[in-house]
């Protein structure tokens, strides 16, 4: 699966991929080396390359400036983990054209929600896309977090027919 993202400022491409050594190179950029976060913490049962999740790379100009996986925590919901944009290309929409690739990509799949643990400091970007917290604050690698999710279905609680027809 490919999406062209273009509400971005900047024109990115979001890549589906099984190539896992590039989605860790952006996550070694971002959260080993910027944020010093252990390597062995950082890279999980997830990372082997037939761990049962979707991979994402987010590409600008032919190169990868970002990175995201999903899978699946039960029939209906999502949950996201490890989005993460180069710091060169932060502030240019692409993490925004990321979580709404996914969103489209996942509701299409049957999806009704996005779950994902956001680091506090970042909380008002996912509050503008929409997401809501669902957890208080945890720690998850000395780093506060909270969890957060969103709703994908476009009438959440439809009003059932009167099989009366009242």
């Amino acid at each position: 699966m490919t999406g062209m993202m273009e509400k971005s400022r900047e024109k990115c491409i979001i890549l589906s991929t099984k190539d896992v050594g590039r989605c860790l190179a952006v996550r070694r950029a971002v959260f080993v080396k910027e944020q010093n976060i252990p390597e062995e913490t950082e890279i999980d049962e997830l990372d082997s390359p037939s761990a049962v999740c979707d991979r994402f790379l987010i590409v600008s100009s032919g190169v990868d400036v970002g990175t995201f996986r999903c899978f699946f925590e039960d029939e209906k919901t999502v949950h996201l983990q490890r989005l993460c944009v180069l710091p060169d290309f932060r502030n240019r929409g692409l993490g925004r054209s990321a979580l709404a690739f996914a969103e489209k990509y996942y509701a299409e799949k049957g999806a009704e929600s996005i779950t994902l643990n956001a680091q506090c400091k970042v909380m008002d970007f996912y509050l503008k896309c929409g997401y809501t917290p669902v957890t208080g604050v945890f720690s998850e690698a000395d780093i506060p977090h909270i969890g957060m999710m969103k709703n994908l279905r476009s009438d959440p609680d439809p009003v059932p027919e009167d099989p009366a027809g009242a």
